[in-house]
């Protein structure tokens, strides 16, 4: 994101633990910079040589601010002077964005979270000093929840969670300081702190190499919070295979389904299932939806598919005629036969979920956690059935277990488009968009490089042309003005319209090989074209 200064001697503890009116230029000589306060003075060096004016900057802390970073738009991003996070703050918040690019108004953006990180860190450090007035009682705890409850004027479940997190944060330094610098955010904080599936040891220990210092940050510093949350199941697995088997036969005997009201005639529906049960339904589910949607006389949307779906195939299994009335399903008409049912059509439609294992573990050879696609970590055993199991609905995807390459895939048809997307789905687990989870087999198949008509096709529909992205993702480049590219190496670029661009290092199927990171790379200083006003709505092209 930003690159750091020397951090020797200075760390989020000195600045979390500092008063708000102490400047740091006051701090013991030699003391090096935070990465909050680097991303402070990057920007507004950045913002004061677009807004130059003096009714900019005229007031006196953004001209403090002025004189503090005037090195600090170089290359190097030097400082002569260690300058106030509250004081530069302050002086960005006066500063005119009117005239400054969309790639500033970005890093802006990013420098205010980091702002809120800081904030964060430092509300919690005055909760756990309330805490610590009070006593180490459940009770004591209590009595602070509700203080805070009726001081913020806010629901007890949000001051509960903001003792949550201090409590946490206390617990687990390493998080407080990387919050506190603004290397990660409340989200990933809250986590790595909080994260109830994993034991409590497993996550501290496993939270502390994960955020790493301020000299040698982590890869929490790139991994969204879904991401993180998976690292730290797979690492309870690896940590207690057989407890980790033990647990998911416990939570088993849990699964349960219920009903809850909802507004205007309406219900949800939820089920709490084994992830394997789950995944197989869900697969099921969506692969009929799809098929369905592809009607040329459907107007339904892909959502209200889904839901008729299930309906059918919980309630009439596939057969029966679909009535019209006050409880009938509004929102389009169905291209899926004369009697509107989609659930016939799940019955012969392909379904697919990957299960990742290495092949040492496919032999027994060790406990390494597999991937269930679209769940995430399962425990060997898991793996080991799921790949074993006849039923076509699982595919199984065998990896070398020290490149993590994909050395066997596992196929159910044997058509060439077939075999290609299952390549690319493969090779990509998920959407490439940076940050994005959604599975691969929920994506579309985009070109990396637009297709072009006037072009012989077997050129450009090919592996290293094709990449999994998400629907959101694909009307994003279609309509939004993104681009992509992708290296000789695998990385995909994905340019904004900002002219900033966004590298996503490819990463092996196997999981237990760390990915390759998420980063923001240098602007390219020109802006994309606009998104089109007119097309928003419409579907990318395929």
């Amino acid at each position: 994101m930003f690159e750091r200064a020397d951090t020797e001697g200075f760390s989020g503890a000195a600045l979390r633990s500092a008063p708000l009116t102490e400047p740091v230029a006051a701090r013991p000589e030699g003391r090096g910079v935070s990465v909050l306060e680097v991303a402070f003075a990057h920007l507004v060096a950045r913002l004061l040589d677009v807004t130059s004016s003096s009714e900019a900057v005229g007031d006196e802390p953004a001209a403090d601010v002025a004189a503090d970073t005037a090195t600090a738009g170089s290359e190097s991003r030097d400082l002569n002077h260690v300058v106030d996070v509250p004081q530069v703050a302050a002086g960005l918040a006066r500063l005119d964005l009117s005239g400054a690019s969309d790639d500033a108004l970005v890093d802006a953006v990013v420098v205010w979270q980091q702002v809120a990180s800081w904030a964060a860190a430092q509300q919690a450090a005055v909760v756990d000093e309330l805490l610590a007035r009070g006593g180490s009682s459940s009770r004591a705890a209590e009595a602070v929840v509700h203080e805070l409850t009726a001081a913020l004027v806010t629901s007890r479940h949000a001051a509960a969670a903001l003792v949550g997190r201090a409590v946490g944060l206390a617990a687990s330094p390493q998080v407080a300081d990387a919050l506190a610098d603004g290397r990660i955010d409340t989200a990933r904080a809250d986590v790595l702190v909080s994260y109830e599936a994993v034991p409590v040891t497993v996550r501290r220990r496993v939270a502390a190499q994960l955020v790493g210092t301020a000299e040698r940050p982590g890869p929490a510093t790139r991994l969204t919070p879904a991401q993180l949350r998976d690292r730290l199941r797979r690492a309870a697995i690896e940590a207690d295979p057989e407890g980790a088997t033990r647990r998911a036969a416990e939570a088993a005997g849990r699964r349960h389904v219920w009903i809850d009201p909802a507004p205007d005639q309406m219900a949800w529906l939820t089920a709490l299932l084994p992830a394997s049960d789950a995944a197989r339904i869900w697969a099921r589910l969506d692969a009929a939806s799809r098929d369905a949607v592809r009607s040329a006389h459907e107007t339904r949307t892909l959502a209200q598919v889904r839901a008729d779906t299930l309906t059918d195939l919980v309630t009439r299994g596939g057969g029966g005629a679909r009535t019209d009335g006050a409880g009938s399903r509004g929102g389009g008409s169905s291209g899926a036969g004369s009697d509107g049912s989609t659930a016939d059509r799940s019955a012969s439609v392909r379904t697919v979920v990957n299960v990742t294992v290495a092949a040492t573990t496919l032999l027994g050879a060790d406990e390494a956690p597999g991937l269930l696609a679209g769940y995430g970590p399962i425990p060997a055993p898991l793996a080991r059935a799921l790949a074993a199991d006849g039923d076509a609905t699982w595919r199984r995807i065998l990896t070398d277990p020290v490149t993590g390459a994909a050395t066997d895939v596992s196929r159910t048809g044997y058509r060439p488009g077939v075999v290609l997307g299952d390549l690319v789905r493969t090779r990509d687990a998920t959407c490439t968009f940076p940050g994005c989870t959604v599975p691969a087999a929920r994506c579309d198949l985009d070109h990396v490089e637009p297709f072009d008509a006037g072009r012989p096709v077997a050129g450009q529909t090919r592996a290293t042309n094709l990449h999994p992205v998400c629907r959101a993702h694909h009307n994003a480049k279609t309509h939004g003005g993104w681009q992509t590219r992708r290296d000789l190496d695998g990385t995909i670029t994905w340019s904004a319209p900002s002219g900033r661009d966004y590298r996503v290092g490819p990463h092996p199927t196997d999981p237990a090989v760390v990915p390759g990171p998420t980063i923001r790379a240098a602007s390219r200083g020109r802006p994309r074209p606009r998104p089109r006003e007119d097309a928003s709505g419409d579907d990318p092209p395929f």
